[in-house]
């Protein structure tokens, strides 16, 4: 990098501003850095001062920069978290159904991908799920033991 080739460069060049406002670095400066730099920087966002990490390069790519993941329902925060929203979309039976052991609902967003335990309210079989599977607007999963697979049957009857 140089004087006239650097972040802060570009970003005045390519309407970037917000990027050097959000810049949340102690000791380092936009000026020691490239546009494209695989970097990982701290980040703070100047709409809801949300802070986090992300590359240098993920948040000028020219076809889909990252901004706050916050902002983006991404993150977890205190307003965008599982609790809130089975609260919010009446689906307070996952909070019932919950069954992980060290973490709690408020610790994932809706759309987590991360995989937790379940335990139905109904006959009580324990199973394990992404979050985001449970909270799918279209199809919902619910209990396996209690809701089987279209096609299979609950239980298999043996003719004698």
């Amino acid at each position: 990098m140089t004087p006239t080739n650097n972040l802060a460069v570009w970003c005045g060049k390519n309407g970037r501003e917000d990027l050097l406002g959000e810049w949340a670095h102690p000791d380092k400066a936009p000026t020691d850095f490239m546009p494209g730099s695989d970097v990982t920087m701290p980040w703070k966002c100047g709409e809801c001062e949300h802070t986090w990490v992300s590359h240098i390069y993920s948040r000028t790519n020219s076809k889909h920069p990252k901004g706050c993941p916050a902002c983006a329902g991404q993150a977890v925060t205190a307003t965008n978290n599982l609790a809130v929203w089975c609260g919010k979309n009446g689906r307070e039976d996952l909070l019932e159904e919950w069954a992980h052991r060290s973490r709690r609902p408020k610790d994932f967003t809706p759309g987590s991908d991360g995989k937790v335990q379940w335990q139905c309210r109904e006959c009580e079989h324990t199973w394990v799920i992404r979050i985001a599977s449970r909270t799918n607007s279209k199809r919902p999963s619910r209990c396996p033991a209690c809701n089987p697979p279209q096609g299979r049957p609950r239980d298999k009857v043996i003719a004698p």
